[in-house]
């Protein structure tokens, strides 16, 4: 891997040289670092030297995407994880029930208790598990925001038409006038 020197820095990079190209693009990414694409014909020392006049650019680019955390570990719902729920985290106690057919969800005292049916192996438990905790979230969810919107609603003296709460890929919430 390329390296060139600014200051007591030394920023390592991914050199793609393509056929035909006319300029240098910089990439600063998070996972990835740095990658240049460069015209195939140029040398290693004039790639260098653009890269040392951008080298402030690359450098504040960098350490911004440093600050951001890295993505949790997937959860494989075993006993001792821990799930978020209303600001804090609680840990999880997994078992089997031959009794049932479905993931169960339960929250007391500070814990998720998850039964899951003893006919689904280890890998089938963590797609219905999710599945389970996510209905859960969803109509906790729901009770929390109706117990809210009915306060606020009686102090605004409004009726609300209808409140859902579901998955949502892009937009969180709206509110209109209606």
């Amino acid at each position: 891997m390329p390296t060139f020197q600014f200051g007591t820095t030394a920023i390592e990079y991914t050199l793609q040289q393509v056929k035909g190209k006319e300029d240098i693009s910089i990439v600063v990414e998070w996972m990835e670092g740095v990658t240049v694409v460069a015209p195939d014909h140029l040398v290693l020392e004039e790639i260098n030297r653009v890269l040392r006049k951008k080298a402030t650019w690359i450098l504040d680019k960098w350490n911004s995407l440093n600050e951001i955390k890295r993505p949790p570990a997937p959860l494989e719902f075993v006993s001792g994880e821990k799930l978020p729920y209303l600001g804090r985290y609680y840990r999880i106690k997994v078992k089997q029930n031959q009794d049932i057919d479905k993931v169960k969800v339960l929250f007391h005292q500070g814990k998720f208790y998850i039964e899951t049916p003893t006919s689904a192996d280890d890998i089938e438990h963590v797609p219905m598990i999710r599945e389970a905790l996510k209905s859960w979230y969803i109509q906790r969810a729901q009770m929390k925001a109706e117990e809210r919107v009915k306060r606020y609603a009686q102090r605004l003296g409004v009726t609300p038409a209808k409140l859902a709460v579901k998955e949502q890929k892009f937009r969180w919430g709206t509110c209109t006038p209606q």
